[in-house]
């Protein structure tokens, strides 16, 4: 049975930290030690963790970022993961659909980068490609009414990712 959580980081605890840590060690090379130094300096309280429980095991993972620029608040859809064992399955989309109750929930925008070869999933589930490319990745967005995107390339490195 799956079972999702969403959690401020100012209430996770120390255990489900330490199961999205092992979980994105899945996906990049860094070590653990410099994941939860990063993991302590660079995420705020309100951020959300967006987490999937296969039984009570981590299988998926999403963080979105509350921010503002210029006044506007959104989110940040940052380090979408699978568990590699459970890739191809039809989790992936679970966990997106999740995410994306949470972003109608709390009526603000949400911004993602991506490589191209993500484009096609995103869209399946309601994301806007944006014309807007970040270090050759594109920009895209939901529940934002189209010509209103948050940023411009003008403004891309006021966004503290």
């Amino acid at each position: 049975m799956i079972i999702f959580k969403n959690l401020k980081n100012n209430i996770i605890k120390k255990q489900d930290i330490k199961s999205i840590l092992h979980l994105k060690k899945q996906n990049w090379k860094y070590p653990l030690k410099s994941q939860y130094k990063y993991f302590y300096s660079n995420l705020r309280p309100n951020d959300i963790h967006c987490m999937m429980y296969l039984k009570k095991n981590l299988i998926g993972y999403t963080l979105l970022r509350l921010r503002e620029i210029f006044g506007t608040k959104f989110l940040l859809f940052d380090t979408y993961i699978i568990s590699k064992k459970f890739r191809s399955q039809g989790y992936g989309a679970d966990l997106l659909l999740f995410d994306n109750k949470i972003i109608k929930k709390k009526k603000l925008p949400s911004i993602l980068v991506c490589r191209k070869s993500m484009i096609k999933f995103y869209k399946n589930f309601g994301w806007n490609l944006s014309k807007i490319k970040i270090k050759n990745k594109n920009v895209m967005y939901y529940n934002i009414n189209k010509g209103k995107l948050l940023i411009s390339k003008k403004y891309i490195k006021n966004i503290s990712f």
